[in-house]
C-alpha cells in the first residue's frame, strides 16, 4: 500500500471515530430538567385555566349587569305611562337568552327581579325600583362578593380562649371559656368586657345579650355592662349553647341539660326526651333543634318546653347547627367521616359530603353564603348549604365560631397569635 492511500485510509478512520466521539457526549434532557419543564408547562397551563374562568365571570357579570339595567328601564317606561310599575315582567319585554328572569314581587310602588345567568346558575343579580343592579337575590338580599373567601387576621382585646361570637344592636359580641367577654362595633377593633365565667355561647335576641356556660347565666342590654343570673338547681349544668326566638330563650348543656327564659333573667329546667350532652341549639320552620356531641342525637320542640327525640340516622356529632334559607345545617367535629349536615325540616336530615378531612366547630350565614370554621385554620363557604368550597383562614388556628353583621363576618379562635378574623 502506498503512502498517499494509506493516509487517506487513516484520515476517514479518525474523522468518522471523531464524529462518533461527538455524537456520544452530545447528551439530551435529565431526568430532573424534563421534571421542571413538565411542571412549569402545568403552572403556565392552571394559570391560562385561572385567566379563562376569571374571564368567563366577568363577561357572564357584565351579561347580567346589562339585563337588570334593561329591565329596569321597561318597568320605568311602564311606570311613566301608567304611573305605577307592574307588578309583573313588562309582556312585550324580550330578555336575552343566556339569562332567565323571574318575578321577585312588587305591589306598584316597588318592584324586585331576580336574574340568573344561564351560563353560570351561581351568578345570580337582582333589581328594584332604584334601578340599581346588585348581587344576590330579592329574597336573600345583597351578597358582598368575595366574602368569606378572603380573611384578614385580627387582634383580639386578651389572649383568651374564645368559643362563641354573636352580632346584635350594632355590636359584635364574643364570649371565652376563661372569664373573658369582648365587644366590638366592625369585628376589626375590639374591646375587653371582663367578666368572671366560664362563657361557652353568646345570642342576642328581645333587646339583649344572653350569654350561658359552666354553671352560669350572663346578660347585658349592650354587651358592655353585665348582669350575673344565678339559677339554683339549673345553675348545676354545664351550659354550652343558647338561642332566642319564638319569646323564648332556650340554652341546652351536657348533663342532658334544657332549660328556657321569657327574658333571660328567670330560668325553668326542661325534661330532655334522651340522655345526651347537648351542644348546640337553634331555631327555625317552627322549631327549635337541638343536637348532640355523639351519633344521632338529635331532639326537636316547637316551645323549647316539650320535646321529641328524632332518628336522625346520622353516625357523627354535631359541633353547632343554624337555620338559614329554608335549610337547617349543622357541622361535626368529626375529623374523617364528619363534614356537613342538612334538613329541611329538623327532622330528616341528609350526611353531605366533607368540605375537606377535619374538625368543623362553627358555622354562621350572612350575605348570602354560609361560612363554616374549624380546626387548623379550616374554612369553607357555600351558597346553598350543601356545595361548598375550602378557603384559606388568616391563621391556621383553631376557629371555634363565626357570625355576620355590618356587612362582614367575623370569626373567634381558641388557640393562635391573632385570634380574630374577618372577611372581607
Amino acid at each position: 500500500m502506498n503512502a498517499m492511500v494509506y493516509l487517506s485510509q487513516m484520515k476517514y478512520r479518525t474523522m468518522g471515530t471523531l464524529n462518533i466521539s461527538r455524537k456520544v457526549t452530545n447528551k439530551g434532557f435529565t431526568i430532573v430538567e424534563l421534571a421542571v419543564v413538565i411542571v412549569i408547562i402545568g403552572i403556565l397551563a392552571s394559570l391560562t385555566v385561572f385567566g379563562i374562568n376569571n374571564w368567563q365571570k366577568s363577561i357572564t357579570e357584565r351579561e347580567l349587569r346589562s339585563e337588570m339595567l334593561n329591565v329596569a328601564s321597561a318597568m320605568k317606561s311602564k311606570r311613566n305611562f301608567s304611573n305605577a310599575y307592574p307588578t309583573a315582567l313588562p309582556d312585550n319585554y324580550s330578555k336575552s337568552a343566556n339569562v332567565s328572569l323571574s318575578w321577585g314581587g312588587g305591589d306598584g310602588t316597588m318592584y324586585c327581579i331576580d336574574a340568573t345567568s344561564n351560563r353560570n346558575s351561581s351568578i345570580t343579580m337582582f333589581v328594584t325600583e332604584s334601578g340599581q343592579p346588585k348581587f344576590g337575590t330579592c329574597a336573600g338580599g345583597e351578597t358582598i362578593q368575595g366574602i368569606g373567601e378572603t380573611w384578614t387576621a385580627r387582634s383580639a382585646s386578651t389572649v383568651d380562649s374564645w368559643q362563641s361570637i354573636t352580632y346584635g344592636n350594632g355590636l359584635f359580641v364574643a364570649v371565652a371559656s376563661s372569664d373573658g367577654v369582648m365587644t366590638s362595633p366592625d369585628g376589626i377593633t375590639w374591646t375587653d368586657r371582663f367578666t368572671t365565667a366560664t362563657l361557652y355561647s353568646v345570642t342576642y335576641g328581645n333587646g339583649q345579650f344572653v350569654a350561658v356556660g359552666g354553671s352560669v347565666v350572663r346578660t347585658s342590654p349592650d354587651g358592655i355592662n353585665w348582669t350575673s343570673r344565678i339559677n339554683g338547681p339549673v345553675g348545676s349544668n354545664d351550659w354550652r349553647s343558647v338561642t332566642y326566638a319564638n319569646g323564648m330563650y332556650v340554652a341546652v348543656g351536657i348533663n342532658n341539660a334544657i332549660m328556657t327564659s321569657p327574658d333571660g333573667i328567670t330560668w325553668t329546667q326542661r325534661s330532655s326526651v334522651q340522655t345526651a350532652a347537648w351542644y348546640s341549639v337553634t331555631y327555625g320552620n317552627g322549631l327549635f333543634v337541638a343536637t348532640g356531641g355523639t351519633n344521632n342525637l338529635i331532639i326537636t320542640s316547637p316551645d323549647g318546653i316539650n320535646w321529641t327525640s328524632r332518628n336522625s340516622a346520622l353516625t357523627v356529632g354535631i359541633s353547632e347547627v343554624i337555620y338559614a334559607k329554608n335549610l337547617f345545617v349543622a357541622v361535626s367535629n368529626a375529623p374523617s367521616t364528619g363534614g356537613i349536615m342538612t334538613s329541611p325540616d329538623g327532622i330528616t336530615w341528609t350526611q353531605r359530603t366533607n368540605i375537606s378531612p377535619g374538625r368543623w366547630y362553627g358555622i354562621g350565614f350572612g350575605s348570602g353564603k354560609f361560612v363554616a370554621v374549624g380546626q387548623s385554620g379550616a374554612v369553607g363557604v357555600s351558597s346553598d348549604g350543601i356545595n361548598w368550597t375550602p378557603q384559606t383562614a388568616a391563621q391556621a388556628n383553631t376557629w371555634t365560631d363565626v357570625a355576620f353583621g355590618n356587612g362582614r363576618f367575623a370569626a373567634v379562635s381558641s388557640n393562635g397569635t391573632n385570634r380574630v378574623m374577618t372577611s372581607p
